[in-house]
């Protein structure tokens, strides 16, 4: 669950499978008043200088679906189960920061790159 606005929205995270290593990609499965379901809203990868951090675009845009951009943010990892999405610049999109909190079971093994 992530608290953009309109939310909790669902978010399905997983990893990218075009590409190797640790790239992620965040899928909206509720839409709010600016994405609609089933849109990528970001896409990143682990910071290898930074533990805990995921360097990320994040899709921005108007009500509608209007003016949609891609931002940059930062994915701050507390633990496996929550973690928080910053803009790297503030004035870039409004409703941030956002909170995501696992609602689903946690994987059972870990993933190996």
């Amino acid at each position: 669950m992530a608290t953009y606005p309109g939310g909790p929205l669902r978010v399905v995270i997983g990893l990218d499978p075009m590409l190797r290593g640790r790239n992620y990609v965040a899928t909206l499965v509720d839409g709010n008043k600016s994405i609609p379901p089933g849109n990528v809203v970001w896409k990143g990868t682990l910071d290898h200088h930074v533990p805990g951090i995921v360097i990320a675009d994040q899709i921005c845009a108007e009500h509608g679906f209007l003016q949609a951009r891609w931002v940059k943010v930062r994915i701050l990892v507390s633990d496996a189960s929550n973690f928080r999405e910053e803009l790297v610049n503030p004035n870039d999109c409004g409703g941030f920061p956002v909170k995501f909190t696992r609602v689903g079971p946690a994987p059972t093994s870990p993933i190996k790159d």
